[in-house]
Parts: structure tokens; C-alpha cells; sequence
């Protein structure tokens, strides 16, 4: 599906797109990617979506 709304703000013309904290991070092919490299984590976490792993010891 395409949107001239999602576009204007991502670049991207397909949905869906990810964001996370208010910032685009990507559509979902590519987040896919960074979630096998681990990489959304720190920005979950960042974003207050899940809790700092040092603050549950």
C-alpha cells in the first residue's frame, strides 16, 4: 500500500514504516534486519519502551 502522507514524512512510500521514540527508524523489511543485529534495542530502550537491563540487578 502506498501513501503520499508516509511518504512526505519518511522518504518511503510503502507502509508499514517504524518508529520508535517519535523518530523514523525504517519500513518493516529493513527493521527486520536491524532486529536480527539487535540494533532496536537500545533505541527501545532509549524511548522508555522496555526497561534498562542494568536497572533490573
Amino acid at each position: 500500500m502506498k501513501t503520499q502522507g508516509v511518504t512526505e514524512w519518511t522518504d518511503q512510500s510503502i507502509v508499514p514504516n517504524v518508529f520508535i521514540g517519535g523518530k523514523h527508524i525504517s519500513g518493516s523489511d529493513a527493521i527486520m534486519e536491524k532486529h536480527r543485529a539487535g540494533k532496536p534495542v537500545p533505541l527501545l530502550t532509549e524511548a522508555g519502551a522496555i526497561a534498562n537491563a542494568s536497572a533490573q540487578l
